[in-house]
C-alpha cells in the first residue's frame, strides 16, 4: 500500500499514519443459544453495521454523522473485525456497557422472533398422555403444536471500532468463535 498516498488522505482525518494505533471492531455473538452458522453471520453482520447507522440515525446525510476519527479511519482503511463469544445475554449485556461506559462506540442487537424448542414437549410437538396404558397423542399445550416458542432476546453486541488497546481491555478474555 502506498503510505504517502495514506499520508495525505489521512491529513483531512486529522489522523497520523505513521504512529497510528491498530483500529478494530470486536463482534461478541452468544454461544449458549444454538444458533446456525448462518444466523449468526447475520447478527454477525448487523452488528458491525448497527454501529454506524446508530451513528448517522440523527442525521439525513451519511457526510453529516457523527463519526469519530477512529470510525473513518476504519470505514476507509481497515474494516479489521474479531469475531469472539460469550456465554449467556447478561454477559453479553455488561460488555456492551463496559464499552459505553468507556465511551466507545457500540450496539446490542436485538432478536425479536427467536425460535426455541419448547420446554414442555422439547420439540416433538405433541404430549404423549395416557390412561389405561392407552397413549393419546395431543398437542402440545405450550407451544400449539409447534414444537418451538417464539421469545426475544439479545443476541450479538459489536464493540467498536476505536483502538484496539482500548477494545481489548474490555474483551480480552473472551474466545474466538
Amino acid at each position: 500500500m502506498n503510505v504517502n498516498f495514506l499520508k495525505n488522505i489521512s491529513i483531512g482525518l486529522g489522523v497520523k499514519i505513521g504512529r497510528m494505533k491498530k483500529i478494530k471492531q470486536v463482534i461478541i455473538l452468544r454461544n449458549d443459544i444454538g444458533m446456525t452458522s448462518g444466523k449468526m453471520c447475520a447478527q454477525a453482520a448487523h452488528a458491525s453495521i448497527a454501529v454506524i447507522l446508530n451513528r448517522m440515525n440523527s442525521f439525513r446525510f451519511f457526510a453529516f454523522a457523527n463519526f469519530t476519527k477512529q470510525m473513518l479511519f476504519w470505514m476507509k482503511y481497515s474494516f479489521t473485525k474479531v469475531v469472539v463469544t460469550c456465554d449467556s445475554e447478561e454477559e453479553l449485556i455488561k460488555y456492551h456497557k463496559l464499552a459505553k461506559s468507556e465511551k466507545i462506540p457500540t450496539s446490542l442487537i436485538f432478536e425479536t422472533e427467536y425460535k426455541k424448542p419448547c420446554k414442555v414437549c422439547r420439540g416433538s410437538k405433541n404430549l404423549i398422555v395416557g390412561f389405561d396404558k392407552v397413549p393419546i397423542t395431543e398437542p402440545c399445550y405450550a407451544c400449539d403444536g409447534k414444537g418451538y416458542e417464539i421469545t426475544s432476546l439479545f443476541t450479538a453486541a459489536a464493540i467498536g471500532p476505536d483502538y484496539s488497546d482500548e477494545i481489548d481491555k474490555i474483551t480480552k478474555e473472551l474466545r474466538l468463535l
